[in-house]
């Protein structure tokens, strides 16, 4: 089988090498863009820092039986859109913890911390506008 390549110049061995390394990885090339349009890309990728984060401005739906949307913001986060300077006597709170609190498979209005807020918007007298400012006396 292989005494073909005896009859060959170096040439066209070098020829035939190129040749197969360029169809096996056009073949990579069109199997991935199958895969990335079936499939789409994944919700998180790697950071330096943290090591894991959710992909900016996503649009997808989460992966199981009961597929509910996930957004996220320009920031990554599965939350409304916000700036990263705070406003004079504006109050943010940070919610740390895992999935849960992220908000596994529920719409972002049901996590954790948008009950928190509703809580804290109609407990504490807080003029609310999409985030929670302090009422200014």
């Amino acid at each position: 089988m292989f005494d073909i390549f005896l009859f060959m110049n170096s040439k066209k061995i070098r020829l035939i090498n190129i040749s197969i390394l360029l169809i096996t990885l056009l073949l990579i090339f069109i199997s991935d863009t199958l895969l990335l349009f079936r499939f789409g890309l994944p919700i998180g990728e790697w950071d330096h820092e943290l090591h894991y984060k959710h992909r900016n401005n996503i649009s997808t739906f989460w992966e199981n039986e009961n597929s509910k949307p996930l957004t996220t913001n320009s920031h990554g986060f599965h939350d409304d859109e916000f700036p990263l300077k705070k406003k004079k006597r504006e109050l943010r709170i940070l919610n740390l913890g895992d999935s849960i609190t992220m908000g596994l498979h529920v719409n972002k209005d049901s996590t954790y911390s948008a009950y928190m807020e509703k809580i804290l918007k109609f407990s504490l007298n807080f003029t609310y506008h999409k985030k929670i400012y302090i009422k200014q006396n």
